[in-house]
Formats: structure tokens, C-alpha cells, sequence
């Protein structure tokens, strides 16, 4: 029965491949039990399963100098439920505030919404005074247990993610 939910999920997921599957279907159904007909289909079933990457991620995020700021480096735990990761270092509202937010998509692709509170003017962009806002975009790709990504707006940023 497992057999028969993983290979409609993937047909669902996965429509290119649906003749190649279903053929294997077929072939199960009339009486021969090859799991490894059946086994691509249960594969790529769990692959596109996006709440595979529900749980705690701990997240790194690296700056290295810029033309007028200093480099920094964070870790903190964020959270993935039902596909959207969030995530918050420091006290929401006080200077060195940062928040994550954004979904993750069963390829692994994300892109991730940033904001926070500047904490020291030294490590930000154009040395805006402590407590000023900041916004900007990341755009990642997550795996099973590892995910990377960049900031796309303004200063060079790198992020990490290790599934705990």
C-alpha cells in the first residue's frame, strides 16, 4: 500500500516522469514485486517532500569587511515549520536585532526576508547610527541537512544552515 502512496505522490510532484512511473506501476500490479521498479518513484517522492525540512536549523551568518564596515559574524537557532523558516538573534525592537523569515520550496530554493535594528554604526553599512532599520533579501538553497546562502542587497553577506 506505501508503495502505491509514495507513486502517486511523485506522479503528482513530478508529471515528466509520470509515463516512466506508471509503467512501473503497471508492472508491479500485475504481479511481479520489483522494488526497485519502484524505488526512483519513492526517491523522488521524498525529495519533493517540503516538510522534510521542518526542525532546527542553527544559522551562521558572515560579513567580511566592506568598503565602510566592519566584518561580523552571528549563530543562532532558527526554526523550519511547515516549510517556513524563521529565525531572530537578539531582543526584537532593541539595537542588534535581526529577524528571518521565508519559505522554502521542495526544491530547496528559498528566498529568505532580513530585517533588524542596527547595533553598532562601526559594522554597518554607511555607519548608520545604532537602532536604525535595515531590511534586504538572501537567497538560498537547502539540502536534507545543509543549506547555503547570499545576501542579495547591499553589503556581501554569506549564510550557512546545519539542520540539528
Amino acid at each position: 500500500m506505501w508503495h502505491e502512496i509514495a507513486l502517486i505522490s511523485a506522479l503528482a510532484l513530478v508529471p515528466a516522469l509520470s509515463g516512466a512511473v506508471a509503467q512501473n506501476r503497471v508492472t508491479t500490479e500485475a504481479g511481479r514485486h520489483d522494488d526497485d521498479a519502484v524505488a526512483p518513484a519513492i526517491r523522488i517522492a521524498a525529495a519533493l517532500d517540503p516538510l522534510r525540512f521542518d526542525g532546527s536549523w542553527q544559522t551562521t551568518v558572515s560579513c567580511p569587511n566592506a568598503s565602510e564596515a566592519l566584518a561580523y559574524f552571528y549563530e543562532f537557532t532558527s526554526q523550519v515549520k511547515d516549510s517556513v523558516l524563521r529565525g531572530q538573534r537578539g531582543v526584537e525592537g532593541k539595537p542588534g536585532w535581526l529577524n528571518l523569515d521565508g519559505r522554502i520550496n521542495p526544491d530547496g530554493t528559498a528566498t529568505i526576508q532580513a530585517k533588524g535594528l542596527v547595533g553598532n554604526s562601526a559594522y554597518a553599512q554607511g555607519n548608520v547610527p545604532a537602532g536604525n532599520p535595515y531590511n534586504y533579501r538572501v537567497s538560498a538553497l537547502f539540502e536534507d541537512t545543509t543549506g547555503t546562502g547570499d545576501r542579495l542587497d547591499g553589503r556581501v553577506c554569506h549564510y550557512t544552515f546545519v539542520k540539528q
